[in-house]
This record gives structure tokens, C-alpha cells and sequence, in this order.
């Protein structure tokens, strides 16, 4: 059954010649999984940025109204819980990167 699907796939797709391309590319010893933080941090930073406009529409910063429209944007705007789950975890992660990265930098001079 997954053999039909694969050759579904690489019928369509040519999965195999974009995999073995992506295969026989150099990769130099010393680059590891932290050369990646400062691009995760960046994309988390877009991830915040395009959250927050969003929920701009609807947010009220008010004492009296920031709690409900909290409840709102969680409750009755459409996929709002997405966006502000988003917003909230990309927040912790950009922080976590962020650390990580400065850490690996600190240890490598």
C-alpha cells in the first residue's frame, strides 16, 4: 500500500531526485544543529510580528476591555486561538533561541 502511494508521489513530484540532490550537497564537519538558531530566532521574530498585527484588530488595551477581548479573540474570532497560542509560544521560543544562540557564540571565541 505505501509503495502505490510513494510512486504516487514520485510520479508527480520526482521526490527521489530532489532528495538525492539534497543528499549529495558538502556539509562541513564543524556545522552542526546551532548554526541553525539564529534563522529559528528570526523566523519566530516574523511568526511574533505576524501574529501581533493580527491580533491588533481586535485586542483593546484597556484596562477595563483587555481581558475580554482577550476572551474574544480566544473564543469567537476565527482560528483566534491559533493565533494567539502562536504568538504566545513563539514568544517563549524566540527567547529560548535567542539565549541558545548567544550561548553558542560566547562558547566558540
Amino acid at each position: 500500500m505505501m509503495s502505490k502511494v510513494y510512486d504516487w508521489f514520485e510520479e508527480r513530484l520526482e521526490i527521489q531526485s530532489i532528495a538525492d540532490d539534497i543528499s549529495s550537497k558538502y556539509v562541513p564537519p564543524h556545522v552542526n544543529i546551532f548554526y541553525c538558531l539564529g534563522g529559528i530566532t528570526f523566523t519566530c521574530f516574523l511568526l511574533q510580528v505576524a501574529t501581533g498585527f493580527a491580533m491588533t484588530f481586535y485586542y483593546r488595551p484597556t484596562v477595563a476591555e483587555a481581558f475580554a477581548s482577550v476572551e474574544y479573540i480566544m473564543t469567537e474570532v476565527n482560528f483566534g486561538w491559533l493565533i494567539r497560542s502562536m504568538h504566545r509560544w513563539c514568544a517563549s521560543m524566540m527567547v529560548l533561541m535567542m539565549i541558545l544562540c548567544d550561548l553558542g557564540i560566547i562558547e566558540h571565541t
